[in-house]
């Protein structure tokens, strides 16, 4: 295993923590039909940029068996978010000043948005503790496809071997592998960003 020279962090339960059963609920108290392909469509597309913000409303409550408004919606789709911790903020920005930093994550712009009004001060000390934050959105991909790893390589100019990426998708991970990273595949019930030169990656 080589020397690590970069970093690449995934967001979503590995700095935020993700509240699936609260959000789980929410889809249920407004009748949103889990199954259906058209909401896993946009779902999926409003994380590439493919599909936007008025789409994805309509869809939604197309789905739902409640009359919804777009705040109920965002209400909804915005209860995943748990409150972003300062002590892992804190960390990243220690972090920076060791490593080129970049945060690799498959969002959307509703997400980023709430983020950051619901943040303010902390979000803009989070995404400034990175030299780089990419999100799938912008980038008209995401994980676990590989063009978006080779985006980030390509621009940022750095190589895989040399690159820790963590992530708690196996999925994420094992496309990483295939190029050539240095993984970590974190476990949300049990792993710590904060811990992390303490990992094997750095002994």
């Amino acid at each position: 295993m080589g020397k690590i020279k970069n970093i690449i962090l995934d967001f979503g339960g590995v700095i935020l923590d993700l509240d699936w059963p609260k959000m789980y609920s929410m889809l249920d108290f407004y009748k949103i039909d889990r199954s259906s392909v058209e909401l896993r469509r946009v779902l999926l597309g409003i994380e590439t940029g493919e599909i936007k913000p008025d789409e994805f409303y309509k869809v939604v409550k197309e789905v739902s068996k409640s009359t919804l408004t777009n705040d109920d919606v965002d209400k909804m789709w915005c209860s995943l978010l748990s409150i972003l911790p300062q002590n892992r903020v804190d960390f990243l920005t220690e972090l920076k000043d060791m490593y080129p930093l970049y945060l690799l994550s498959n969002t959307n712009i509703l997400h980023i948005n709430y983020l950051r009004m619901r943040e303010q001060e902390k979000f803009d000390q989070f995404e400034n503790s990175f030299h780089k934050v990419y999100y799938s959105y912008e980038m008209d991909a995401r994980k676990p496809h590989a063009d978006i790893f080779t985006q980030l390589l390509n621009k940022e100019n750095i190589k895989p071997e040399e690159t820790l990426f963590v992530d708690d998708s196996k999925e994420n991970i094992d496309t990483a592998i295939s190029l050539g990273f240095q993984t970590w595949l974190f476990n949300v019930e049990t792993d710590d960003i904060t811990k992390l030169l303490s990992i094997d990656a750095f002994k």
